[in-house]
C-alpha cells in the first residue's frame, strides 16, 4: 500500500507538471495573437478614414500590413516551438495551424480587396471586424484545447479568463465603436438606428468591463502579489473606456446631430483600446511568472 500510494503521490505531480506545462505553451501561443488583433483593428480605422478620403494614410496602411504580415510569422513560429516538445509531439497543438492558415488566408483576401481598390467603406469594416472575431475565438480556441481555461488556481483563473475571454473582446467592441464613429458624416442628423447600434455594443462592452474588473478583484484577493503588478493597469483600463463611452454616450446615443471631431474621437478611441492590450500583455506576463513558478514547486516535491 505504501507503494501504491507513492507512486499514485508521484504520478499527480506528474501530471500537474505536464498540464501546467501545456498551460504555459498555450499562452506563449496566444501571446504574439494579440498584436495581430490589435493591428487589424488599426488597419480597420485606417481604412476607413483612407476611404473616407485621407489619402495620406496610404504609406501608413502599407506598413500597417506589413506589421500584419510578421505577425502571421511570429504565431507560426510560436505554435511550432509549443507542438515541439523534446523529442515529441503535443498533440493539443496539432490543429493550431489549421487555424491559423485559415485567418491568413481570410487576411490575405482582404489585404487584396484593399490593394484592388474595391473596397466600400461598409464593406471593408464588415471583412475587418470578422476577422477581428476569428482571430478572438482562435484564442479562446487555444485557451481550451491547452487546459488553460480549466486552471485549477483562483488566480490564475481570472487572470486567464481576462487573457483569452474579458480583454479580446473588450478590445474589439472598443474598436468597432472607433471605426463605426468614423463612419458617420459630420453633421449628419443620427438616426434611431445609428444610435441603436452604438448603445447594443457600448453595452456589451461595459457588461464585460464589469465581468473582467470583477475578476481581477478575486484574482487580487486571492494573491497579494498580482494586485501590486496589475491594479494599476486594471485602474487605467476601466478608467479609459469609461472616458470614451461617455464620449459615445453624450455625442451619439443621446446626441440628435452628429458633431463629433473625427480626429478627437478616434485618438479617445485608441487610448481606451491600446490600453486595453497593454493590460493584456502584463497580465499574460504576470500568468507566465505564476505557471513558471507552479512548475518550480512541483518539481521539487
Amino acid at each position: 500500500p505504501i507503494f501504491i500510494g507513492l507512486y499514485a503521490f508521484i504520478q499527480e505531480i506528474n501530471d500537474g507538471i505536464e498540464l501546467t506545462h501545456a498551460e504555459e505553451r498555450g499562452l506563449r501561443i496566444i501571446d504574439p495573437i494579440q498584436p495581430l488583433l490589435q493591428h487589424v483593428q488599426q488597419h480597420r480605422g485606417m481604412m476607413i478614414a483612407y476611404l473616407n478620403g485621407e489619402l495620406e494614410l496610404e504609406k501608413p496602411l502599407i506598413n500597417k500590413r506589413k506589421e500584419i504580415e510578421q505577425d502571421f510569422i511570429n504565431i507560426e513560429k510560436a505554435n511550432q516551438r509549443s507542438v515541439k516538445t523534446g523529442n515529441s509531439e503535443d498533440s493539443r497543438f496539432r490543429e493550431t495551424s489549421t487555424q491559423f492558415n485559415k485567418l491568413n488566408k481570410e487576411w490575405s483576401e482582404l489585404e487584396q480587396s484593399a490593394n484592388n481598390g474595391t473596397l466600400e467603406i461598409s464593406e471593408s469594416y464588415k471583412l475587418h471586424t470578422a476577422l477581428a472575431h476569428n482571430i478572438i475565438a482562435t484564442i479562446k480556441y487555444i485557451g481550451d484545447t491547452s487546459g488553460l481555461i480549466l486552471d485549477p488556481h483562483l488566480d490564475t483563473y481570472y487572470l486567464i479568463e481576462s487573457v483569452t475571454g474579458k480583454l479580446p473582446l473588450i478590445s474589439e467592441y472598443l474598436g468597432e465603436m472607433r471605426a463605426l464613429g468614423l463612419m458617420i458624416p459630420e453633421g449628419k442628423s443620427l438616426l434611431q438606428s445609428d444610435k441603436q447600434v452604438f448603445l447594443s455594443i457600448s453595452t456589451i462592452a461595459s457588461s464585460n468591463l464589469e465581468l473582467m474588473n470583477s475578476g481581477m478583484d478575486t484574482a487580487f484577493k486571492e494573491n497579494i502579489v498580482i494586485q501590486k503588478n496589475l491594479s494599476s493597469d486594471v485602474k487605467k483600463t476601466m478608467g479609459q473606456a469609461e472616458v470614451f463611452l461617455d464620449l459615445i454616450d453624450k455625442k451619439i446615443i443621446t446626441a440628435s446631430v452628429n458633431n463629433i471631431q473625427s480626429d478627437e474621437y478616434y485618438q479617445v478611441g485608441t487610448v481606451a483600446v491600446d490600453q486595453t492590450f497593454k493590460l493584456s500583455r502584463t497580465t499574460s506576463l504576470e500568468l507566465l511568472k505564476l505557471l513558471e513558478k507552479r512548475i518550480q514547486e512541483l518539481e521539487t516535491k
